[in-house]
């Protein structure tokens, strides 16, 4: 629920109060998603999937994406892949901005320490989620709005009409990052480094004077000077990282949703081991200080994730608002099974009778399919645009090995999608089986193998 914290006449208590009842009243998020061809389904068939959203503004949603289960992913509200043979677990993940409806269930700021605090000052700071404090919380100054609920442990200096609830203990954060798995050999940076984007920060030459491009691990104190500073990185610092320029535009590089990660235990609140200092700023990812203290100042920045912390403050300065903003994830998985795409029904026959080998190619979409006799090629079709139904028919006599392909658009073989059969073909006369002679005796002929 929406509140302003501040000196309110009674005529603006009353719009407040309807401005909420109407966003409680809006449908809650809906995700699901919709393939096309919808029947059956054979392995590397090319299959469209496209998303399907309700109940969210369009405005909020940050990206699409896809993951197939075979280690290929897509991004976009409508996409295509080509399915692997047996069961497929497509999962389709909406990624957005926290709504009415999230506030009161997504922590937008956590304070983790059982002695520390959290606190906001001064003016105009915008919290669109819910607050935790494993020690106290402090709310003072004014213009603040807080769009949801604070949960603490000790003592509540805010005001109080903001709903809130005293918990009898501690809690841990409800989200963890490990630093191993962003140092060399971890996880996150052995796949940043198979795309050539991890990067190691020993001293501050290391640090990019221009955009930031991936997943950066720092051994030393990082600041970001300079304004008008982009990129799509997440850094990762064993020391205190600074944000001191203005204007800039960051956006997480890891699928974790990690931005930034400071492992620095420094506490004073003249040495945050986390600090924003300037103003108009944007940054989409989450905030992680699980040893330190964090400070956000300036104005008019703008964080699209949450804020993880030992210790937290946030104090606006200058003229506008500082907002946060969780980021919320919408799941929906579900199995596809793509059936074999070929069919070969061969048997072992005799040249000049009709027992062809015949091999149905089930597989319907943008795929290139061979026969092959032998280790020789007869028949090849790209693309495939139809079932096709090749048969052979035998016109030589001893051991052949009968070969089926297809191929993926990339030209690799498809999963599972190839066979190789061996038959035998044997001589027979074509003559009458039975035949008389000059001296009248009925002879019958020997098959010739």
């Amino acid at each position: 629920m929406r509140r302003r914290i501040a000196e309110f006449s009674l005529l603006t208590i009353f719009v407040f109060t309807i401005v909420a009842l109407v966003l409680s009243a809006s449908a809650a998020p809906s995700v699901d998603f919709s393939w096309n061809p919808s029947g059956e389904l054979f392995a590397c068939q090319e299959v469209t999937f496209t998303a399907i959203i309700s109940g969210v503004d369009a405005n909020s949603i940050i990206s699409y994406n896809w993951n197939f289960g075979d280690g290929s992913t897509a991004s976009g509200q409508t996409v295509t892949h080509q399915l692997a043979k047996g069961n497929n677990t497509i999962t389709f993940t909406l990624k957005r901005r926290a709504s009415a409806d999230d506030f009161n269930d997504t922590f937008a700021v956590w304070a983790n320490s059982t002695t520390g605090s959290l606190a906001i000052s001064a003016t105009g700071m915008v919290i669109n989620g819910s607050l935790h404090s494993n020690h106290d919380i402090s709310i003072t100054g004014h213009d603040h709005i807080v769009n949801g609920k604070i949960e603490y442990v000790t003592d509540y200096n805010a005001p109080e009409e903001i709903p809130h609830e005293q918990k009898p203990a501690p809690e841990d954060f409800p989200v963890a990052y490990n630093i191993s798995d962003y140092k060399p050999g971890g996880s996150q940076a052995e796949r940043a480094n198979a795309t050539g984007k991890y990067h190691i920060i020993n001293t501050p030459a290391d640090i990019p004077a221009g955009v930031f491009d991936g997943l950066y691990y720092a051994t030393i104190d990082v600041t970001i000077p300079g304004n008008f500073k982009s990129g799509i990185f997440t850094l990762v610092a064993e020391g205190n990282i600074h944000v001191s320029g203005s204007n800039d535009n960051f956006t997480a590089y890891c699928d974790d949703d990690l931005l930034f990660f400071s492992n620095s235990s420094s506490c004073p609140p003249d040495d945050p081991a986390f600090h924003i200092s300037k103003s108009n700023s944007e940054f989409l990812g989450n905030i992680y200080v699980p040893n330190g203290h964090l400070k956000i100042s300036g104005a008019n920045n703008t964080v699209v994730g949450s804020l993880y912390a030992d210790s937290i403050k946030l104090a606006t300065s200058g003229a506008g608002m500082n907002s946060i903003t969780p980021i919320v994830k919408n799941k929906v998985s579900k199995q596809l099974n793509g059936k074999p795409s070929l069919e070969m029904n061969a048997e072992s026959g005799y040249i000049g009778e009709d027992n062809p080998v015949g091999v149905k190619f089930a597989c319907t979409q943008n795929v290139r399919a061979m026969l092959a006799v032998d280790g020789y090629e007869i028949w090849e079709k790209d693309p495939i645009l139809s079932l096709e139904n090749i048969s052979w028919i035998p016109m030589a006599s001893g051991m052949h090995v009968i070969t089926t392909n297809l191929y993926r658009l990339n030209g690799m073989e498809c999963d599972s999608s190839s066979m190789s059969i061996p038959i035998y073909i044997k001589k027979v006369r074509t003559i009458p089986s039975t035949w008389i002679d000059e001296y009248g005796n009925t002879h019958t002929w020997e098959e010739i193998p």
